[in-house]
């Protein structure tokens, strides 16, 4: 390998038990050089950390509780980067990542370009409908970057990239998205439209209730979610309804959402004198990122 990579520049793929591995060399004028390290296995803090978030959320009354989860601030995030120039927002499934496509051939290219172009001086955002559960699941079929930061659950869970590789949740958000949320009234009222079915219990987060549309004519569909709407405000109840994929709706506390999270993000990467001087690029195929580009 080293013979080849001093001969032309050399692009190495590999998949290990554990996960997904790939490196990228570039010719040097007397020897072979590794430039980055483009994938590692998801970090074992970081899926410690989404496991006891997993844990701590949907545990049976009575059960043992664990110690609290360390919380993190934007500054956590830009240990790598303290200056960021440029930030890349991006959706996951049928965006960043091409679920059809076993080779994750597109994928692995705009790693390469990334890591080698923009990684040292620029942020990677991770904007998805998934919760930390289901993203761990895709972690391991797919050659996905770590991401600086990565928002999860619809825009109601931000965590940041820490120095030892763990991520950590945002205290501020969490804090902000708890103001004027009843999830349990939210729930209650939800369960009288005979049209939702609840998704999986790992779906059904803090600042998020998950459904299931029982589809029928667009006319239809449209009548249930407005009339879902007009009950949340009827009962003063600080909600917002997101539609997407045709057949997903998530019902979030009222400030949340994807658009909000980046809002969030970039209040508070200004604050600290982080904003991008050269903009935010956002990217998404769905329901649930129209608020990424208003």
């Amino acid at each position: 390998l080293q013979t080849l990579c001093l001969l032309s520049r050399a692009v190495c793929y590999g998949r290990s038990v554990s996960g997904w591995c790939t490196a990228y060399y570039l010719q040097q004028t007397d020897h072979c050089q590794t430039y980055v390290s483009m994938y590692t296995p998801f970090p074992t803090s970081a899926r410690t950390t989404f496991q006891r978030l997993h844990h701590c959320r949907l545990a049976p009354p009575g059960a043992a509780r664990q110690a609290p989860l360390a919380m993190a601030t934007v500054q956590k995030a830009l240990h790598a980067c303290p200056k960021p120039r440029f930030m890349l927002v991006s959706d996951l499934d049928h965006t960043m990542v091409q679920n059809e496509d076993l080779t994750h051939e597109k994928l692995q290219l705009f790693n390469r370009l990334w890591s080698i172009n923009f990684s040292g001086d620029c942020l990677l955002v991770f904007s998805t409908g998934r919760s930390p559960n289901l993203f761990c699941q895709l972690w391991d079929e797919a050659p996905l970057l770590t991401p600086n930061v990565l928002i999860c659950s619809v825009g109601t869970e931000i965590f940041y990239r820490t120095a030892d590789g763990s991520l950590q949740p945002d205290e501020a958000w969490v804090a902000y998205l708890d103001q004027g949320w009843d999830k349990a009234a939210v729930q209650a009222l939800v369960g009288q439209v005979p049209q939702l079915a609840p998704q999986a219990a790992s779906e059904q987060r803090r600042h998020k209730l998950s459904y299931h549309l029982q589809r029928s004519t667009p006319e239809a569909d449209e009548a249930v979610l407005e009339g879902l709407r007009q009950s949340l405000a009827a009962a003063g109840l600080a909600a917002k309804v997101i539609y997407s994929g045709g057949v997903d709706v998530d019902v979030l506390a009222q400030g949340a959402g994807k658009g909000k999270a980046l809002e969030f993000l970039l209040k508070e990467l200004k604050e600290v004198g982080a904003y991008p001087p050269d903009g935010v690029q956002v990217n998404g195929d769905s329901g649930n990122d129209i608020e990424l580009f208003q």
